[in-house]
């Protein structure tokens, strides 16, 4: 009750809303907070970090990556439980790939949730826990990824990697939820699975191994002077 008085106390001091996906001023919108003033404005990256020239592939192994917080909504365990069954069925068991979980665990009520997930995976030799990196090495981590995967069971702001991910042509795995919906707007971009589905999520990073490393053009997003322009209008 106390927060809900906060929240309504704070939205009377908005004169207007900026919001950078619709799935989340439609969210706003729902909680019957005001917004007369309201529009959607996709976050400005800095896009030209991410592309990079001679973006092609060689034949070697396939690098997944998870990149956000070690906790229960961000479906890292269920991203584990996935890898854990590719590893006991052909041609995954066989196949060579591998993946890094970029984050950190909580040190909240969820703090022991890692550690937990993680023994998912305790003989593996495939799943790397990469820490993790300063914002600025986003460009070098997308580089050293094949797939993005996003396994979250919950709806999603904008997730900032998803968007990365679309200015380096790195395909995406990630769950069917508003939020990521809305900015996977292209097939080439990868694949959406219903969230918590261990089974569909294995299946679609099971596709990915078969296909082999690959890049796509990209279309732009949206870039800094952009995006400052538009809030500056």
């Amino acid at each position: 009750e106390e927060r809900a008085r906060a929240v309504r106390e704070a939205v009377g001091f908005i004169h207007h809303w900026i919001f950078p996906t619709q799935a989340l001023l439609e969210e706003f919108q729902s909680r019957g907070l005001a917004m007369e003033e309201a529009e959607v404005l996709p976050y400005g990256i800095d896009e030209a970090a991410f592309q990079l020239p001679g973006r092609g592939v060689e034949p070697r192994s396939l690098r997944f990556s998870f990149l956000g917080q070690f906790m229960p909504h961000k479906g890292l365990e269920h991203l584990l439980a996935a890898v854990h069954l590719m590893e006991s069925r052909l041609p995954e068991s066989v196949a060579p790939w591998s993946l890094r979980c970029y984050g950190h665990g909580s040190l909240g009520r969820h703090q022991l949730y890692a550690g937990r997930a993680f023994e998912l995976v305790s003989g593996s030799k495939r799943v790397i826990d990469a820490g993790c990196f300063p914002p600025l090495d986003a460009p070098r981590v997308m580089r050293e990824t094949d797939v993005l995967v996003v396994p979250s069971l919950w709806m999603e702001n904008a997730p900032l990697a998803v968007l990365q991910a679309r200015a380096a042509g790195v395909p995406v795995i990630a769950s069917d939820v508003p939020g990521v919906r809305e900015i996977m707007d292209s097939p080439e971009q990868g694949v959406l699975v219903p969230a918590g589905d261990v089974v569909a999520l294995a299946d679609a990073m099971r596709s990915a191994i078969l296909e082999g490393p690959r890049r796509y053009t990209p279309d732009p997003v949206i870039n800094y002077s952009d995006h400052l322009d538009r809030v500056e209008a």
